[in-house]
């Protein structure tokens, strides 16, 4: 399956904007990419956010539960209607239309991307020029990533992992491996679930399609390889800009300001 254009009706007239869609496992960094371009002049469509309340009133919430069982299916070898995963990705669609009524070029960043197969000529029907990019991290990084934002949580909202292990978004892990946390069930979830290697499929060989490297974040080599793609002469990146846009974001969202803990951040 390519990512050549289609010239289906409904699609992005602005040829000369640009739209990317940017995918990443879970502590990755594609949101914190995503809020680097905003500080870059550009939309970010955060499309990991469900309880954004736009989003809610679109159905988000109901649509998302549908998605993830449908890739839960698929990732565990079997299949999935179309009318399981595509009513979300059309919600995200229509937020990457409203963003780009601001005239300015769009990010937006999602987990997952390529699982189903008919991705790419969906956004392509709406964005002829959108390009998709997967941003590349080892996995033993990953994990190391995931495991230190789980202890970041686990201090600033006060639970325990046998607290985290109870929650109902939990309630197949705990079938799969028993009532009772341990590190080792928690790892072999998450790389059979979020970490399933087949949540994210954008081969570099087709047209338009990337990938970056964000081993080494404090390197930015993610954010000179984004700079080149999105057409950008380079700048220090400033990471209190990006830090404010992520707390501005959950500020609306919430009206509290609440920071999300970035799977990008700078920090580790």
């Amino acid at each position: 399956m390519g990512c050549s254009p289609s010239k289906m009706s409904g699609v992005l007239k602005e040829s000369k904007k640009k739209v990317f869609f940017i995918a990443g496992y879970p502590s990755a960094g594609k949101t914190f990419l995503g809020d680097y371009l905003a500080t870059r002049g550009w939309e970010h469509v955060d499309g990991d956010l469900i309880a954004n309340p736009e989003a809610k009133a679109m159905g988000g919430e109901e649509k998302f539960i549908a998605f993830w069982s449908a890739m839960m299916k698929v990732s565990k070898g079997g299949t999935a209607e179309r009318e399981e995963w595509v009513p979300y990705y059309d919600l995200l669609i229509e937020l990457t239309k409203k963003a780009s009524e601001t005239k300015k070029d769009v990010v937006l960043t999602f987990i997952v991307f390529g699982i189903f197969g008919g991705e790419k000529e969906l956004f392509k029907e709406h964005f002829p020029n959108m390009e998709f990019i997967n941003v590349k991290v080892d996995h033993a990084e990953l994990l190391r990533r995931f495991w230190n934002r789980h202890e970041k949580m686990k201090e600033e909202a006060g639970f325990t992992d046998q607290q985290y292990w109870d929650y109902h978004e939990m309630d197949e892990a705990r079938a799969e491996y028993g009532p009772v946390f341990s590190k080792e069930n928690m790892t072999k979830f998450m790389e059979t679930n979020v970490y399933n290697p087949k949540l994210i499929d954008i081969p570099p060989s087709e047209k338009d399609c990337f990938e970056i490297n964000n081993n080494d974040m404090m390197s930015n080599t993610a954010f000179k390889q984004l700079n080149e793609l999105a057409g950008l002469p380079w700048e220090k990146v400033d990471s209190d800009a990006i830090a404010q846009i992520n707390y501005d974001r959950y500020k609306n969202m919430t009206g509290e300001g609440e920071k999300k803990v970035d799977e990008g951040e700078r920090t580790e």
